[in-house]
C-alpha cells in the first residue's frame, strides 16, 4: 500500500478548508488532518501575547502543537510508502483543468492502485520542516490584503478578533510565512484568484502522479 499526502497551506480565508472538503467529498476515503485542531489551550504558557493588541498571536507556528500534530501524521500513514514523485512529473501552472473523466474515476483509480489520500489543511503547515518529506504535493492559496481582509471580517472566530489584530498578527505573519515559502520550499502550487477551480488543479496532479 502506498500513501498520497497532499498540504493545503496559505493565506486565511483563502480556500484551504473548502478545498480540503471538496477533496474528502470526491475521495470519501481520504483523511484530514487540521492545523487548527492542534492550537494550544488559551491559558497555555507557550503562547505568545502581541502588547500592541494585548491578545494572543495565533498566528505564529508557537501556538501550534506541531510535534503532536506530525506524530499523527505518521501514525495515519503507518507502514504505508509514500508514492514517489518521478522528477520528470510536471505540475500544471494557473490553469483550468476542468475534467470529469478525472473527477468521476479519480477515487476508483487510488483504490485500484492501492493508494490512499491524507489531506493536511493548515495556514503554517510549511512553517514546520519537520513535515516537508512526508508530503507529495504542497499547495499555497494567496491573496492580496484588501480581499483577505474582506473575507476575515465575514467569519465568526472563538475567540474573536480584537480590534487590530488583523493588521498587527493576521497580515504581517502572513507575509513573512509567504517569504520563507517562496524562499526555501520548493515544488509548491501557487493559488490565487485567477484559479478558478483550484480543485481541478489538485485533482489533475493527483491524477498524474498515479498514471
Amino acid at each position: 500500500m502506498e500513501v498520497i499526502v497532499i498540504a493545503i497551506s496559505g493565506v486565511t480565508c483563502g480556500g484551504k478548508t473548502t478545498l480540503a472538503n471538496e477533496l474528502k467529498k470526491l475521495i470519501p476515503s481520504s483523511i484530514i488532518l487540521s492545523q487548527d485542531d492542534y492550537c494550544y489551550d488559551l491559558k497555555d504558557s507557550r503562547h505568545i501575547w502581541c502588547e500592541e493588541v494585548n491578545h494572543i498571536n495565533f498566528d505564529v507556528i508557537t501556538s501550534l502543537d506541531m510535534e503532536r500534530m506530525l506524530e499523527d501524521l505518521k501514525k495515519t500513514v503507518g507502514n504505508r510508502k509514500l508514492l514517489k514523485v518521478d522528477q520528470s512529473y510536471t505540475k500544471l501552472n494557473h490553469q483550468d483543468v476542468s475534467n470529469e473523466f478525472m473527477k468521476n474515476s479519480i477515487a476508483e483509480r487510488l483504490q485500484t492502485k492501492g493508494v490512499n489520500l491524507i489531506i493536511l489543511d493548515g495556514f503554517l503547515l510549511f512553517a514546520y520542516r519537520p513535515l516537508l518529506p512526508l508530503i507529495n504535493l504542497k499547495y499555497f492559496f494567496t491573496l492580496d490584503r484588501n480581499e483577505c481582509f474582506k473575507r476575515r471580517i465575514q467569519k465568526v472566530y472563538e475567540p474573536p478578533d480584537v480590534p487590530g489584530y488583523f493588521d498587527k498578527c493576521v497580515w504581517p505573519e502572513y507575509l513573512k510565512h509567504l517569504e520563507e515559502v517562496q524562499t526555501d520550499i520548493g515544488d509548491v502550487t501557487y493559488l490565487d484568484n485567477s484559479v478558478e477551480r483550484p480543485l481541478d488543479v489538485v485533482i489533475e496532479n493527483i491524477y498524474r502522479l498515479i498514471m
